[in-house]
Parts: structure tokens; sequence; C-alpha cells
């Protein structure tokens, strides 16, 4: 954690026994386990307008004053390859469990420096977002054997694209991996090809490509995985899912943990939904998220006809083109005994679907139910209100033009 305190950067670091009073002026000792260490702009330069970390200070000040680092939180401070270079020279830190370094430019030759590193035997969680790290400094990354205890990596913004992610993906030894964050780095299907085929991350629990490119030829490929037995958590949203794609997806025998779908901001149709709809493997899904595709009434129709997804406790379709009549089928569902959020915002319903919904008899632990632009009058309200099936609801957000008082203040007291 980074806390700025007028021209003072204070890194907090964690360390594994009893503090050793440091000879720095104003270092502050917060109790055994955390000690302050005061980075003053004197430790930092100007190169090219990016602001590189001074290594000096790294290794002669902090391995002298704290000689056993558990957790190191650098984010947000461009202290470039040169600021990478000073901390992988560290030879003391044999029990960092984790290292953020979000937001600090280090680029591929900063990785690269990273990558040498074979002091860090320990390190569980790695945190690398948006440094500007291309398929050379990916492929150096994955070719350090030292971090076999690695079980969180993230890479999100970056620029590692298919050719990147087709090194990276070459790794055999983060065999305890079980997050993998890759949102926006330019990744194809040829890189989801490349991450689905490999047989080490066997461990892997939660795989975010959200925002990349992968298309209906990727998905294909990841469809394909049977090596990820135990993934729980699988983001695709923004990455051009068609129909085909999501039905294949659909198919896969291995992910039976799935507990977290999101595919939203795709382009799944109706003929898609219905694919999807037909998955007797995700036993244990929790949340589905399908906002902003192209779903109608005939896909929620088959949706709400699933009677395997038990544990469904989140179900996003907002802003698809789903009408009354879907949302009649939807209400009709007798599955799904634990949803506790519906969000149906931005679709094509009228009052008339409100009242389908009202009808529902299965929802008993619905909590909260989204229809923000759907413009309802005061009986439709009451109507949903009185639905004596759902004694847990807390919220319900709707368009409240023209609705009376009272019937507002009903709203409000739910909210609150």
């Amino acid at each position: 954690m980074i806390i700025k305190c007028s021209s003072v950067v204070f890194i907090i670091i964690k360390i594994l026994c009893t503090y050793r009073m440091s000879s720095m002026e104003n270092n502050l000792a917060i109790n055994e386990t955390l000690q302050v260490l005061p980075i003053t702009t004197q430790h930092f330069g100007v190169m090219n307008g990016i602001m590189e970390c001074d290594s000096r200070f790294f290794i002669e000040e902090t391995e002298t004053e704290v000689e056993e680092v558990q957790i190191l939180s650098l984010n947000n401070h461009q202290i470039g390859s040169l600021g990478a270079a000073a901390l992988t020279s560290s030879v003391t830190w044999t029990r960092l469990t984790q290292l953020h370094l979000i937001s600090n430019n280090i680029g591929d030759e900063g990785a690269t420096l990273l990558a040498q590193n074979r002091t860090w035997i320990s390190l569980e969680m790695l945190f690398l977002a948006d440094n500007n790290i291309g398929p050379v400094g990916a492929a150096k990354l994955s070719m350090n054997t030292s971090w076999e205890n690695l079980t969180i990596l993230s890479l999100s913004h970056n620029k590692l694209g298919d050719e990147g992610v087709e090194k990276f993906a070459e790794n055999v030894s983060w065999k305890n991996l079980q997050t993998l964050e890759l949102v926006a780095n330019e990744i194809g299907a040829i890189g989801a090809a490349k991450l689905a085929q490999n047989e080490t991350w066997t461990q892997l629990k939660e795989l975010d490509l959200a925002q990349n490119q992968i298309g209906e030829a990727g998905a294909l490929e990841l469809a394909k995985n049977e090596s990820w037995k135990g993934l729980e958590m699988l983001n695709l949203s923004a990455n051009r899912i068609t129909d085909i794609a999501a039905g294949c997806l659909a198919t896969n025998e291995t992910w039976t943990k799935l507990k977290f779908l999101n595919l939203q901001q795709n382009v799944i149709q109706d003929a898609g939904l219905i694919a999807i709809a037909t998955n007797n493997i995700w036993s244990q899904l929790k949340v589905l998220y399908l906002s902003m595709n192209l779903v109608g009434d005939e896909g929620v129709g088959y949706m709400a006809a699933n009677n395997c997804w038990k544990e469904l406790e989140e179900l996003d379709l907002s802003y698809n083109n789903i009408g009354d009549a879907g949302i009649e089928k939807l209400a009709e569902n007798v599955n799904w005994a634990k949803l506790n959020v519906l969000t149906l915002t931005g679709n094509s319903i009228e009052a008339q679907g409100v009242v389908h919904l009202a009808k529902n008899t299965s929802w008993l632990n619905l909590e909260v139910l989204e229809l923000a632009d759907v413009v309802v009058n005061d009986e439709t309200v009451l109507n949903l209100v009185s639905n004596k099936n759902w004694q847990k609801l807390e919220f319900i957000e709707l368009c409240e033009d023209g609705l009376a008082d009272s019937t507002q203040d009903l709203l409000y007291g739910l909210r609150n």
C-alpha cells in the first residue's frame, strides 16, 4: 500500500520478524510486523520525462534496514527499468511473497530484468499490469524458474499480443498458478489457442481475458481445453464472441467447477444463448453476465428452462433485446431458488413484463431487481412489492416518473 504525505512517499513493507530500528531520520515503527520506510524525492530521478528510482536506495538502504520483506508495493511510481533492475538485484528478500508494480512503465527491459531474479523463491503474487510490457518481456518472464510458488499473476493492460502470449504459454514452471489476468493485451485467436494448450497450469482457477480480440476462432480453441479442471472464473467480455463460439464454450466438459462466467459485450444472439442454455455441466455456476449482447425472447425462454444451474445467484441480462414475452418465460423459471440479483435494465420491457415477473414463486432469495428504464404505474409496483415469495427483496430499481409519492416512498423504504 502506498501512502503519500507531502513530499514523502511511504512504502509499507510487511516483515516476518521484529523490526530493527532504522537510523534513517523520521523512520516510524508501526508494530512488530509492519515498518514504514520513508522514501523522499531524492531517491528518484527524472530521465526523458520518466521518473526513475535510484537503485542505490533499494540496494544500500532497503536491504540493510529490512532484511525479510514479505510484501512490497510500489504501484503508480513510474520506477521504470532502472527501478526494476534495483529491485531484482536484491539478494536478501527470500521471503518476498507479494510484489506490486502496477503502472510503472518498466517495459520489456524491466520485465526482462525482473525475470532474471533468482532470490524471490517464495513469491506468490506478482502484479505487473499497465507496464508497457510486450512480447519480449512476456517471453522472458515465462522463462523464470525460481517462482515455483507463484499463484497470482496480473499482466493486464500491456501489449503482449499473440506473439507474447504464444511464448508466455510455453511456461512449465508455474505449476501452482491459480489466477491469470490478461485483460486488454491485444490477444487474438492464436494467443487464445496457445493458452488453451498449456498443460502446466493445472491448478488454474481464474482466467481473465476481457477486452481482447479472441473472436470466434479463439473461443473455439479455448473450448477444447482439458487441463483446467479447477477453473472457477472465466471472463471473456468484449471479445467478439459469436453464437457458434458461445455454444462450443458451453460444451466443454472439463470446467465442471465453473462458478463465474462473464460474456457481456459480445455479439451473442438467441442461437448462442439457446446453446448456452442447454449446458448441463456447470452445476456450480453462481454468476452469469450476458449484458450488452443481442439476446431476445426466444433465447431467454430456453435459458429459463435450464435445470442445471441450481446454484445461480446473479444474472445480468441488461441491454439486450428482451421484451415482455421473454420476461414471461423467465418468470416461469422454477430452478433458480438461490437467485438474489437480477438485472434487466436496457431491454424492451414494458409494464406487462413487470406484471409477469411479479408472478414468480421460485426466487425465494431475490434481493435486488433492476429495471431502471421500465415505465410502470402504481399498481404494477404494488404487485411487485406484494409478492409474498420475495421476502428478502431489498432493492427495486424502476423508472419512477409519474408514480404517486406514496409509491415512491414504498420503493425508497425497500432501498433503506
